[in-house]
């Protein structure tokens, strides 16, 4: 079991990481977020959300332990929610220089039968270990703010 885990396309690459929310090993919370339960439009059981539009900061960082310095492709989920902010702050942190983003709501378009969408974030080298990271945060937010999965792609080389 543990080769599939290392090597799950059974061709010697990367495999991709997936931070949930609630992963207590690779996500830091700083603040008070409400969690909602059993939400459809969730990524797994919940994700957390603030309505307080940056007034008491709040952040979540998703903090893997990464196998490898690579590039990686990196993605957002994002659960539709009414009252959403119109953008949401993201930071990416490649254990040496910090990359800020904003999301618009408008670059979430969910479709299909699902009730939120993955986003990507860019491609970014991170170092291995625990020293990159992504953060989402309520900062300069006008509405809810959802924080729910990251998901890291190591970039394939085509050969």
């Amino acid at each position: 079991m543990d080769e599939f885990a290392g090597n799950p396309l059974a061709d010697g690459s990367q495999p991709e990481l997936f931070v949930d929310n609630s992963d207590a090993e690779n996500v830091v919370v700083s603040g008070d977020w409400k969690t909602e339960k059993n939400a459809w439009s969730a990524y797994g059981p919940d994700f957390l959300s603030d309505d307080s539009k940056g007034t008491f900061p709040k952040s979540l960082r998703y903090v893997p332990r990464l196998p490898a310095g690579n590039e990686y492709d990196i993605y957002v989920y994002f659960p539709k929610v009414g009252g959403a902010t119109t953008h949401t702050s993201i930071r990416v942190f490649d254990g040496a220089q910090r990359y800020d983003r904003r999301i618009r709501s408008s670059d979430v378009v969910v479709e299909g039968q699902t009730g939120g969408e993955w986003v990507r974030i860019g491609r970014y080298r991170l170092p291995e270990g625990r020293k990159g990271y992504v953060e989402i945060s309520n900062e300069e937010a006008d509405g809810i703010v959802v924080a729910d999965a990251v998901l890291f792609i190591p970039a394939r080389s085509e050969n």
